[in-house]
């Protein structure tokens, strides 16, 4: 059977055509905006593929007008679903091309120097398409921790780019083609790769808008939906390898919750939660994993660093989460927390880190609450910043002394510098900002 471009130009148009139908009804269940412009795109290629061959019957003004507008339409198309899905600003200028040439076509179609030069209109859509294929390949391939799928759709349209590439060369070198008689070799290679990676890209995109339906809801079973930080099985998959051989790990339970629930709602309680983490968040470097254990407990990793260095950062949670619930809650409690800090060996993973952390924890809450525990050094006391409530003494600020008695101190008055014998100094009490 012998093909020749129109023929492939039809068979173009019904792929395009079923491709559009296909994205259609897979939008409809994943509701992705991306995939409604791909849609869109595939579309706009559908039509436009039948209207190119009427270019054989002298049909110029809707071959070349209406045509290839739509097929720069759909690939413009394209690339804002691409930039789409990646969160990116898709910007007008990318339409440009594709509405600029039709409005031009349509007002003064038969003045343009390309309607008379058929050889500058090959090149000129032939850098439109070898251009937009080129923006796609570079915008999925860059995307850092990419899917999979977005690495084969960055390939397809790099073999698609460097295709019009060699189109453009050939046509600014000697012995052009004649494409105006639609049956030459080269020409049906051209279109027959068109078809192919239409195909074939339809296919991949459909693949990527099921793969970020997949991802999505992979990310929201590891996230608690309250507060929008790694739920327990997210954290527990993200710290294990992150525990040997430095690091610390510290839990959070926060005080007095449940008296503040009975006494402000449970609303009043989730914001309370809210705001703690967004404090810890506020003091997050770059490899720190913090989650929600269950309830009002949370528990921080932090590699690399030691009980010392816990131990600051936790301070500085403690004085933020103080200051917030002072400024945009109304509680008649404190919004403190007691922490225990345990610190990674050798010999310990994260399920002996746990249990030391939380050995710590609750000594800390034996001993009164909002105050920091180390693991194995039970001698050293880190008191956290004073809570700040509307009830407390503006004079005063809360400290823990070694022993672990409670006491009220004037505001600025120095404490202890050390704790019992040959346990590590204590760190100064942070006064309410």
């Amino acid at each position: 059977m012998h093909l020749h471009a129109p023929t492939l130009f039809f068979l173009l148009s019904a792929i395009a055509g079923l491709s559009t139908l296909a994205m259609i009804a897979e939008w409809r269940t994943s509701r992705l905006p991306a995939l409604a412009r791909w849609a869109l795109a595939y579309g706009a290629v559908a039509v436009a593929a039948l209207a190119v061959p009427m270019v054989m019957d002298g049909d110029g003004f809707v071959s070349i007008g209406l045509g290839t507008s739509g097929m720069m339409l759909g690939y413009a198309l394209m690339v804002v679903g691409c930039r789409v899905h990646l969160g990116r600003a898709p910007g007008v200028m990318l339409y440009l091309p594709a509405l600029g040439w039709l409005a031009l076509w349509l007002l003064r179609w038969q003045d343009l120097p390309l309607a008379a030069s058929y050889d500058e209109r090959r090149v000129f859509f032939s850098v439109s398409f070898c251009l937009y294929s080129f923006a796609i390949c570079r915008d999925l391939w860059r995307r850092p921790n990419g899917m999979r799928t977005e690495r084969q759709l960055a390939v397809a349209f790099l073999v698609h780019g460097l295709f019009y590439a060699l189109r453009l060369v050939a046509l600014l070198g000697e012995g052009m083609i004649d494409e105006r008689v639609m049956s030459d070799v080269p020409v049906v290679v051209m279109m027959f790769e068109g078809v192919l990676f239409c195909a074939v890209s339809a296919f991949l995109f459909i693949s990527l808008a099921r793969e970020t339906v997949e991802r999505r809801l992979a990310a929201a079973s590891q996230t608690d939906f309250l507060t929008g930080i790694d739920n327990r099985r997210a954290f527990f998959a993200k710290a294990t390898p992150l525990c040997l051989p430095t690091g610390s790990l510290v839990l959070f339970d926060l005080d007095h919750f449940k008296a503040i629930n009975d006494r402000h709602g449970h609303a009043c309680g989730d914001e309370v939660l809210r705001l703690f983490c967004r404090s810890v968040e506020l003091h997050l470097d770059e490899g720190d994993v913090f989650g929600r254990l269950g309830g009002e407990e949370f528990a921080l990793v932090l590699p690399g660093r030691d009980t010392a260095d816990a131990a600051d950062k936790v301070a500085l949670i403690a004085r933020v989460f103080s200051k917030g619930a002072a400024g945009a809650l109304s509680l008649t409690l404190a919004a403190t927390f007691s922490a225990g800090i345990a610190e990674a060996s050798d010999e310990s993973g994260l399920d002996a880190m746990m249990r030391r952390a939380d050995a710590a924890l609750y000594r800390a809450k034996r001993l009164g609450r909002n105050r920091t525990e180390i693991a194995g050094a039970e001698d050293a006391v880190l008191p956290q910043a004073a809570a700040i409530t509307a009830g407390a003494s503006p004079g005063t600020s809360t400290s823990v002394a070694s022993g672990g008695s409670v006491s009220e101190t004037d505001q600025g008055r120095p404490l202890a510098e050390t704790s019992s014998a040959g346990a590590p100094p204590i760190l100064p009490t942070l006064e309410p900002a």
